[in-house]
């Protein structure tokens, strides 16, 4: 984990979120509703325009299928 924290750090968390829905081959707007979220906040974020919650990041991680905290973790990068 922290060598892949170390390979994202300074890089924006949303920019790594819309990878990681590409390389799942997810779009976005489907994939917020599954969240419960407004597909123009998920749009937002993987810009870089709009802040996250950890409780936002939880949910990536359990629909993505990710290790609980990655997405927080590289948040606080």
């Amino acid at each position: 984990m922290e060598k892949l924290i170390s390979k994202f750090k300074g890089i924006h968390p949303g920019i790594i979120l819309e990878r990681e829905l590409k390389r799942k081959g997810l779009k976005k707007g489907p994939f917020a509703l599954s969240l419960n979220e407004y597909p123009q906040t998920l749009n937002d974020i993987t810009k870089g325009k709009r802040g996250i919650t950890a409780s936002l990041w939880i949910k990536f991680d359990q629909r993505l299928g990710l290790e609980e905290g990655t997405m927080f973790l590289l948040y606080l990068s």
